[in-house]
């Protein structure tokens, strides 16, 4: 299972009643990231600090530190923070070989840092480790599907959701940009609107879109708005976040279009 079953719900509302160190930082930091809560994850790192200045060899601190130090950093402005978090990532594989999440955060790590290919293989390795972790697979999904492997993503992004009905939001996600590729726009907008993720710009893309190719004015707005599309420059600037997150061309291309389609409602 992933990290969003009944036990680890249980056992992340008792941390967020009584927090502790160690495992208990790992549990809210998950949580964090889920619903994209800022102050949650600045919260998830301190603690994670705290645990390796007592235990600097905690494989799973560091795992978790490194995935963290991606939420916090801007994707289109990478800082140091990308750099150790490589470095803890690594360093996690190297103590625990056998830790899915160890390799989780690896495979984020090298995605982030453009090298999609070794992404997708550590995703695969983790996945063999514990076939039935559903943020590894629909991670892994998303990451396939960016990198223009439409069938192998999607077929992810399904299978984690049939493994657990509370659906990973990369799950959520892959498959509302598998609906807007093969046209099927008003499921697209429905599955993007499930994703209550804070200030996550594919996201927005793909509410913008879909509501452009709909010719929802009203619902494309906000989407816009948080996209930027009231700069000169916005063309250019959409295609570089949408490379800045390593989507290919032809998924850019075909969003593109629906957010063309939703600033003409708008502007």
């Amino acid at each position: 299972m992933g990290t969003r079953g009944v036990i680890n719900t249980i056992e992340t509302q008792h941390e967020f009643d009584a927090p502790s160190l160690g495992n208990g930082c790992t549990l809210r930091a998950i949580a964090a990231g889920d619903r994209g809560n800022e102050a949650g994850i600045a919260d998830a790192r301190n603690c994670l600090e705290r645990t390796l200045a007592i235990v600097p060899n905690d494989a799973a601190a560091r795992a978790e530190l490194a995935i963290v130090l991606l939420a916090q950093d801007p994707i289109e402005a990478p800082t140091d923070l990308s750099a150790r978090a490589s470095k803890l990532s690594g360093d996690a594989v190297k103590l625990s070989p056998f830790s899915d999440r160890s390799k989780y955060a690896l495979m984020m790590s090298q995605f982030r840092a453009g090298q999609t290919e070794a992404a997708i293989e550590t995703g695969y390795a983790a996945l063999a480790l514990n076939p039935n972790n559903t943020d590894i697979t629909a991670r892994l999904g998303l990451y396939l599907f960016a990198a223009g492997r439409w069938e192998d993503g999607a077929g992810l992004a399904v299978q984690s959701a049939q493994m657990d009905q509370n659906a990973a939001p990369d799950s959520l996600l892959t498959r509302a940009l598998n609906a807007y590729r093969l046209g099927r726009f008003d499921d697209a907008l429905t599955l993007s609107r499930q994703l209550n993720v804070a200030d996550d710009y594919v996201v927005y893309a793909v509410q913008a879109a879909t509501a452009g190719q709909l010719g929802r004015a009203d619902d494309a707005r906000l989407a816009l708005a948080s996209l930027g599309a009231g700069r000169a420059d916005f063309g250019a600037a959409f295609r570089k976040s949408m490379n800045a997150r390593h989507f290919t061309a032809e998924l850019t291309d075909l969003l593109e279009i629906g957010v063309l389609k939703a600033q003409a409602l708008n502007f």
